[in-house]
């Protein structure tokens, strides 16, 4: 939703958000979809409907005057979105359960409960201390994933196109797909591109210590 040239409102209010939210049932919201599904890993959510809901309620909280997510009418919806559930899954990912919780399910075997493998968690156990090595290893693999999203993330945060570009690579979306969900044009996206491809040239050279 654009923002209305005859208003001087900057967010939305529950009547904006109830109507974006119809538009995108007759809209592409398997994007959306798609979207939050690429940020589920390591996250408490366990499916995108979940993420995506959230997401909104956070939305819709924030237009009643609650703590949550207001909604700039300057910025597209669904574009609003994907930046929220976003925030959401990396918040959940950082979280002091989320962490535990994980390193629980490393520990777990099959045919061992989370509790029994807390139980045997420092005994002799090659097959607990395989699926905790991992573990460790999964998560230490995802660390740097996450971090390099968010060092480029955080070079191209001025560069609102590029970092659309960046969102719509995130969620695996093809180059139409990521034009249509950022309104942008051809030239804009061949831009960004070419943005994106120097600028993450640079951040990484030398293996990145730059």
């Amino acid at each position: 939703m654009a923002l209305n040239e005859a208003s001087d409102r900057k967010y939305a209010t529950t009547a904006d958000v109830q109507a974006a939210i119809e538009q995108l049932e007759l809209v592409a919201n398997h994007k959306l979809y798609r979207t939050a599904q690429g940020f589920l890993p390591g996250s408490e959510y366990d499916n995108p409907m979940e993420l995506l809901n959230e997401a909104v309620k956070r939305c819709m909280q924030a237009a009643l005057g609650e703590r949550g997510r207001p909604w700039p009418l300057d910025v597209a919806f669904e574009a609003f979105l994907i930046t929220v559930m976003e925030g959401l899954a990396s918040d959940s990912r950082s979280s002091w359960y989320q962490r535990n919780h994980v390193e629980v399910e490393a520990l777990a075997v099959e045919g061992l409960s989370n509790d029994d493998a807390l139980a045997r968690h420092g005994h002799d156990s090659p097959a607990i201390d395989e699926e905790l090595l991992a573990g460790t290893e999964r998560r230490e693999r995802e660390a740097r994933e996450e971090a390099a999203i968010t060092r480029i993330k955080n070079h191209f945060a001025d560069n609102q196109a590029v970092s659309n570009l960046v969102d719509g690579k995130l969620a695996d979306l093809s180059p139409a797909e990521i034009r249509e969900m950022f309104d942008m044009t051809l030239t804009q996206y061949e831009s960004a591109q070419r943005a994106y491809r120097r600028g993450v040239e640079k951040l990484f050279s030398n293996g990145g210590t730059k």
